[in-house]
């Protein structure tokens, strides 16, 4: 699932990095500059973890937590995609960008080391999303954390709930 937003991105970078040799290609660069963009997958990882406190907090109203589930899923889904699509772009433009600079060959491996960690660290960060939108919804009913989650005390459903509320917007406003 995840190589079909990748793979296409790197792509579609080296298309435009080959073009570029032979054509005016700014427009395209200007839209692969804003695919990279933390600030969208971050708001929209926020806003998809709000819905998923939500739909905790309504986990025991069994009409309406499976419409706010659904809505959950589809937002955490969103934000997985679109972290894919802008990991694409920037290993993309990374794998293309070292033939233009001028490195030495120990800042190529220092760089290199640091960028596959922050590759992964985004990775990781992004199958959250995924994991996230897979425990909470299922079109078979509640999944196994949620029935769990409802069978739980109300303060814990609160707190759970509450705390992927404002957790990810405390951290969103701390980012600035």
């Amino acid at each position: 699932m995840s190589a079909w937003w990748i793979v296409p991105t790197v792509v579609a970078v080296a298309l435009v990095e080959v073009l570029g040799r032979k054509f005016s290609v700014t427009y395209l660069q200007k839209a692969i500059g804003q695919g990279v963009s933390p600030e969208l997958w971050n708001t929209l990882g926020v806003i998809a973890l709000i819905s998923m406190g939500v739909s905790i907090l309504l986990s025991r109203f069994d009409a309406i937590h499976s419409f706010s589930a659904k809505i959950a899923n589809k937002l955490l889904l969103v934000s997985f995609e679109v972290g894919l699509l802008g990991l694409g772009v920037i290993i993309g433009q990374t794998i293309f960008g070292f033939e233009k600079s001028q490195f030495l060959n120990w800042q190529v491996w220092f760089f290199g080391i640091g960028f596959v960690s922050m590759i992964l660290i985004a990775i990781l960060l992004n199958f959250i999303l995924w994991f996230c939108s897979q425990i909470i919804y299922s079109q078979d009913g509640k999944t196994n954390f949620m029935q769990k989650t409802a069978s739980n005390h109300y303060f814990f459903i609160f707190f759970l709930g509450l705390s992927l509320i404002f957790v990810p917007i405390i951290l969103l406003v701390l980012e600035r």
